[in-house]
């Protein structure tokens, strides 16, 4: 029961909705739970809403629940393409002292701990970047999956290039080629391992499917999404941005302009918006 059937206590602090007592909100004497009544001292009046008009399209960032496989699929393949172009040379740093050993040239030890060591360093100074974007952009559990992706492909790379040479110019092929994939198979072979491992113990979210990597240069997967509607918003806080966002059900948008001083974290708001669109149509202040 709303609106003048109701009855609020003589504090101000309980309201009556027709079987039991409930507390007024957010402390208020004069708004009804619901928040669609005010209580003028005689009698419950509607509080009336402002609407403010938005009409254009949003940043936002889809829900887990919502996101499209097209979207991860396309910022996905901007990182781990820099990630696989910048690991390359780490790769070949592994390279050099891999077939220094697998050759006889250069004695196990301390070759392994030298590589090891300028691994790491040209690993540290040039392909760590991207990598740990990807870690910060899809979370610790699902960006280790594109990062373990994108070591098992950097890590192929220098394998597949020198076993064509070999092919090319060896005189026992089979032989040489062998000698070559296993000396450089710890490359490709350990970050495998661990991606496969994320699979079987069903760690994070799957990599998108290879279809959402060529539907993602097209709009039609937007078909898809939800269209507009009308329901509850909340302003909260913002990772790694100091400018709050407008959390609805399927995305988060980043707090419009117009909103600056009207809107503070941890107010609600009637938000009509259009995900397909990408869009916030009115946002609805004081109205339930």
């Amino acid at each position: 029961m709303s609106g003048p059937e109701a009855r609020i206590s003589p504090d101000g602090r309980w309201w009556w909705d027709g079987n039991r007592w409930i507390a007024t909100q957010r402390g208020s004497p004069q708004l009804s739970p619901d928040e669609r009544w005010a209580w003028n001292g005689a009698s419950w009046v509607p509080v009336t809403p402002m609407v403010i008009p938005i009409n254009r399209k949003v940043r936002l960032k889809y829900s887990r629940d919502v996101e499209p496989p097209e979207i991860r699929a396309r910022f996905g393949l901007i990182l781990a393409t820099a990630g696989f172009v910048l690991t390359l040379p780490a790769m070949g740093t592994g390279t050099i002292f891999s077939m220094a050993i697998a050759t006889g040239q250069a004695p196990a030890w301390p070759t392994i701990g030298e590589g090891v060591v300028l691994f790491a360093i040209v690993m540290a100074l040039l392909g760590i970047w991207p990598l740990i974007g990807l870690l910060l952009s899809f979370g610790l559990r699902d960006g280790a999956r594109w990062v373990l992706l994108v070591l098992t492909c950097s890590g192929l790379a220098p394998g597949l290039f020198l076993g064509v040479l070999t092919l090319a110019n060896s005189s026992n092929v089979g032989t040489d080629v062998a000698t070559v994939e296993l000396a450089l198979a710890w490359m490709w072979a350990l970050p495998a391992a661990g991606l496969f491992l994320l699979r079987i113990t069903k760690t994070g979210r799957p990599l998108p499917p290879a279809s959402a990597f060529f539907r993602m240069f097209g709009s039609r997967w937007r078909e898809d999404l939800p269209g507009a509607q009308t329901t509850w918003g909340e302003v909260r806080t913002a990772r790694f941005s100091a400018r709050p966002i407008l959390r609805v059900p399927g995305a988060d948008f980043a707090l419009p302009l117009e909103l600056t001083g009207l809107l503070r974290v941890g107010h609600r708001a009637r938000v009509t918006y259009d995900l397909r669109a990408g869009r916030i149509e009115t946002i609805e202040i004081g109205g339930s």
